[in-house]
């Protein structure tokens, strides 16, 4: 049975490349089908102002397609001082929203694990696809050699955190930053890694992960002025709202100044680095008026 929900102003295909999520699904004539974790069959397809569904209630379809999350109900939640300029993006970019996977927490994990210091389009998602194409629950990862997925870094070291990992997801914690201190406690899980994991398996949009593309949108449009990132040894100890770099770190300023928006604007920042940013296509970006770097 297909089923339908109004998707007006929004892009399924701009709204699922930038989120974690991505890794999960293929396309097949004209549908994103669910490839891996829970789900799997299961389908989307945009089409005329509505987003069909097969394989999914109506709940998992809005958080996996993004549509529970709408960036333009969200400005009351900005600071005064930076609303202006983030309502300009929010008008441009508002048809980008924040795929999410609650039932696939363990798989995201390893995602966001995978990610660190290489390209995700290029290579997470073929180890992904390698690794979750011959396991069916994340405790056979721990018992497979994984030298068959690849040789890096990442996934050697997979495994060591993976066993912390499932000894926390066990522990089932509701609490964001108890979560956070958790994961930061893994050894190679930074704040970055932990921040990605929560923003997108979770509804806890006001986290900001400080990946390069977002220091270097933030520091091009000038919302705020920020002087450090994430530490994981001061993120240990505090979170964002008691730490006192929070009017210093990009992801504390990002959850003071930009509330639920936080989450959002890094997604679309690793959007607009990749479209426009990193391709030096500055005359046709359609932010340009705020850019710092784009002569006036």
């Amino acid at each position: 049975m297909i089923g339908r929900v109004s998707a007006v102003s929004y892009s399924l295909d701009a709204t699922i490349y930038p989120s974690y999520t991505y890794a999960l699904f293929k396309a097949y004539g004209g549908w994103l089908i669910k490839q891996y974790g829970f789900g799997r069959g299961g389908g989307m397809m945009l089409t005329n102002g509505f987003l069909k569904y097969k394989g999914f209630t109506e709940r998992e379809v809005m958080d996996l397609s993004g549509l529970w999350y709408k960036p333009t109900s969200l400005l009351n939640d900005l600071d005064p001082k930076v609303r202006e300029d983030v309502e300009k993006i929010v008008d441009i970019y508002c048809y980008v929203r924040i795929s999410i996977s609650p039932h696939d927490r363990n798989l995201i994990f390893i995602l966001t694990f995978l990610s660190r210091r290489t390209d995700f389009h290029i290579n997470v998602v073929k180890w992904a696809s390698k690794l979750f194409s011959i396991i069916n629950d994340v405790d056979e990862a721990l018992r497979i050699d994984l030298r068959s997925i690849g040789g890096s870094y990442q996934i050697k070291q997979l495994k060591e955190a993976l066993k912390s990992y499932l000894e926390i997801a066990d522990g089932r914690i509701s609490d964001p930053w108890t979560l956070r201190m958790k994961l930061l406690e893994i050894r190679n899980v930074g704040p970055k890694v932990a921040d990605a994991f929560i923003l997108f398996h979770t509804y806890n949009s006001w986290i900001a992960p400080s990946d390069i593309h977002y220091q270097n949108f933030v520091k091009r449009i000038n919302i705020f002025k920020y002087s450090s990132i994430p530490e994981k040894r001061k993120c240990l100890k505090y979170t964002c709202i008691e730490c006192v770099e929070n009017n210093k770190c990009l992801t504390g300023l990002s959850y003071h100044k930009l509330g639920k928006l936080a989450g959002w604007l890094q997604t679309v920042s690793y959007i607009h680095d990749k479209k426009y940013c990193s391709r030096g296509r500055c005359l046709e970006c359609p932010i340009k008026k705020l850019c710092r770097k784009h002569p006036k």
